[in-house]
């Protein structure tokens, strides 16, 4: 047995403090570190060399598939806009590609400069944020977005990639689900808190009538006009307004606004005059689309006026001046109606008989009847006394 014991002596006795042990030095370990945090430095600094001077080849290769689209564009050069396009892309992409081009073939409306302002690279496709610049800067300056892919060391122009705009959402109002992806998200919130009133505002101008209770989809979708198919009457499919070519200052929202907006019209129209109204009447099918202006600026007022021509409202003001007012048979007179011309007078018919006139002037004007004839016979007034009338609003609007 441990036998011990403790004298009250040596019970009270202070005891010296331990000194804490030093720690040891390794003076190799301060070297590895401090080699270790160099080279991990000088290696960042060669990534973001890397990653810099990479960017910029990139983006100087798509700026020269830039600069030659923009070369062959103001030369309306459809044989060789065709090589610059990727062969394997959508095939209704394709077409309305080389459609755009027929179609813009002796325009000025051609941008003088296009420059490549951002790329996002994913594998072979690049995403290009592009700004248009136009000469005497009308249009404005303009910013689109191409998609590029690299086919044997080229860059050409390619159908929109979805996987870019990010996940898909969906979100609901009274009337509508709206189905989108995230890069639209903050455009389709936006019309969301206004779509509801519009939808019910341009009924009742068009006279549509029924079952109301099953919502209308929208799909707002990274594709062009060209790959989308005709609005239905459940069923509506719009671009993604960051693929269109639009003032630089105008918002993504701004732009949906217009297109769901006009698809909105376009809907409710065919309800009451049928879907052939362009193949019937190209003089109602041009009155058509400028009450769809009507509707989108009076009611959804959007702070953009995109789609409105300062080449037209110049020309008209010209016109005015000049004592050359228009009468309702310039209408049947000219195939390519001035479209500033048409949104005047849906104005003028809006204002002074109301809106909800659209719907019969477009029944008529479906039947192939003059348009001097149709005004009269739906809005029960003298054509004299129509056009005095609109002609002293033209004074109005402007001559002020």
């Amino acid at each position: 047995m441990l036998d011990w014991r403790l004298d009250r002596e040596t019970w009270d006795e202070p005891t010296a403090p331990l000194e804490p042990a030093q720690p040891r030095s390794h003076p190799w370990l301060r070297r590895v570190l401090i080699v270790l945090a160099l080279g991990v430095l000088i290696a960042g600094a060669v990534v973001w060399k890397y990653y810099t001077e990479g960017a910029a080849r990139l983006r100087a290769d798509v700026q020269r598939s830039v600069d030659l689209e923009t070369w062959v564009w103001q030369r309306g050069d459809a044989e060789v806009y065709a090589t610059l396009l990727d062969a394997t892309a959508d095939p209704q992409w394709l077409n309305g590609q080389r459609e755009s081009i027929q179609t813009a073939r002796g325009s000025t409306d051609s941008p003088s400069t296009a420059i490549v302002e951002d790329v996002d690279l994913r594998g072979d496709v690049a995403l290009a944020t592009i700004r248009l610049a136009y000469p005497g800067n009308d249009p404005p300056p303009a910013r689109q977005m191409r998609f590029y892919r690299r086919v044997e060391g080229r860059w050409l122009q390619t159908a929109p990639v979805p996987s870019f705009w990010g996940a898909e959402r969906d979100l609901e109002t009274k009337y509508f689900r709206l189905r989108f992806r995230e890069r639209d998200e903050e455009a389709v919130k936006t019309l969301a808190g206004r779509i509801d009133e519009f939808y019910e505002h341009v009924n009742s101008d068009f006279g549509v009538t029924g079952n109301v209770s099953s919502k209308v989809t929208v799909e707002v979708v990274p594709a062009t006009f060209a790959m989308l198919s005709p609005p239905r009457r459940d069923r509506l499919r719009v671009p993604s307004p960051e693929l269109n070519a639009v003032p630089v200052n105008d918002s993504p929202a701004d732009i949906l606004a217009w297109e769901v907006g006009s698809a909105v019209v376009d809907m409710a129209a065919n309800q009451v005059v049928l879907r052939d109204l362009a193949l019937r009447s190209p003089r109602a099918d041009r009155i058509k689309h400028a009450m769809s202006r009507w509707e989108v600026r009076t009611r959804l007022r959007p702070r953009s006026q995109w789609g409105s021509d300062p080449e037209q409202t110049a020309a008209l003001k010209a016109r005015l001046a000049a004592g050359n007012l228009p009468v309702l048979a310039d209408f049947d007179r000219y195939v390519a109606a001035d479209a500033g011309l048409a949104d005047t007078l849906v104005d003028y018919i809006a204002r002074r008989y109301g809106a909800r006139r659209f719907a019969d002037v477009l029944r008529v004007l479906r039947q192939q009847w003059p348009l001097q004839e149709t005004i009269p016979r739906v809005l029960g007034v003298n054509l004299a006394d129509f056009e005095q009338g609109w002609h002293q609003y033209l004074e109005e609007i402007y001559r002020r």
